[in-house]
């Protein structure tokens, strides 16, 4: 459960440990390095992402010149700098560094290893998001199988992710009845393993409901994305960009079922939230402000 004042405190307790580290070891030890990492991990947590992706470069660039690109640590710090740009909307930069880390990790652990698998699931998901589902979805079968074959069908990584992100893409392509049953399976598995507002089980609750929403059962994706609106504000914070994203979403339904004094409301606050911290241009504020003209203008006719 993320929970914003542990957020709090465990960021005070790194900078306290990096200020040391930096001060007796120097800013290259391995050590302080991988303080740099852990403390970037927490502002990307808490919704910093500039601040998140300044440090990451940081570390990266430290490991890669003291410790090699093939080390482990250059590895991490390498996949945590390309989701930080992907949360960004830098994703053909995500992509270049997810296919670095993919050709290394195959090389060296081999195609089926573990975090290879996890790269693939990473780099199919940036390929996701840049529209690209020819490329995303053979990836995303590709770790299904092999999590099948070495997991078993009922491990929680081979439900949880790999059907998970399958889902999506099946989604994307049109195919929603295949996409909400993989969906069904995944919510009802993090529900009994994670529990009902842990950030994953929501995760596929919006995911879910986005599916009911494509195939017009908007009754049954307002109730989902209300139930995710209110245990994100709560555990994460009204700012969060999870948060943010919920409320969107739940914008868009109200605005399809005809409310739409509703989703005027919500699309004003998720405006206002996402221009001051993505800025003006990001791709998601613009989409936010195309939104709020579309709610206005309804109201008005």
């Amino acid at each position: 459960m993320y929970n914003r004042g542990e957020l709090e405190g465990a960021q005070a307790l790194l900078e306290q440990v990096l200020e040391a580290q930096m001060r007796i070891l120097g800013p290259e030890h391995p050590d302080t390095l991988r303080s740099i990492l852990n403390l970037g991990a927490s502002l990307s947590a808490r919704g910093d992402l500039a601040g998140a992706e300044k440090l990451q470069k940081r570390a990266f660039e430290a490991s890669t010149r003291v410790l090699g690109p093939d080390h482990p640590d250059t590895l991490k710090n390498m996949l945590n700098l390309a989701g930080t740009l992907k949360d960004r909307g830098d994703l053909e930069g995500a992509e270049k560094l997810q296919e670095r880390a993919l050709e290394a990790s195959t090389r060296i652990l081999g195609p089926e290893h573990p975090s290879t698998l996890s790269v693939i699931t990473n780099l199919a998901g940036t390929l996701h998001s840049r529209g690209d589902l020819e490329r995303a979805q053979p990836l995303q079968e590709r770790v299904l199988e092999a999590s099948v074959r070495s997991l078993g069908a009922e491990h929680p990584s081979t439900l949880i992710i790999s059907m998970s992100n399958l889902a999506e893409t099946l989604s994307a392509h049109g195919n929603l009845g295949g996409a909400q049953a993989l969906q069904e399976r995944v919510l009802e598995a993090r529900m009994r393993v994670l529990g009902a507002e842990h950030p994953d089980t929501l995760t596929s609750m919006n995911n879910l409901a986005l599916t009911f929403s494509a195939q017009d059962d908007l009754e049954r994706a307002q109730a989902l994305q209300e139930s995710v609106l209110r245990a994100m504000a709560s555990t994460l914070g009204p700012e969060h960009p999870s948060t943010i994203t919920s409320m969107s979403n739940l914008a868009v339904t109200l605005y399809h079922r005809r409310n739409l004094a509703g989703a005027r409301k919500l699309l004003e606050h998720v405006l206002e939230a996402r221009t001051r911290i993505l800025g003006s241009e990001h791709p998601h504020t613009k989409l936010a402000s195309s939104n709020l003209a579309a709610a206005r203008i309804g109201s008005e006719t």
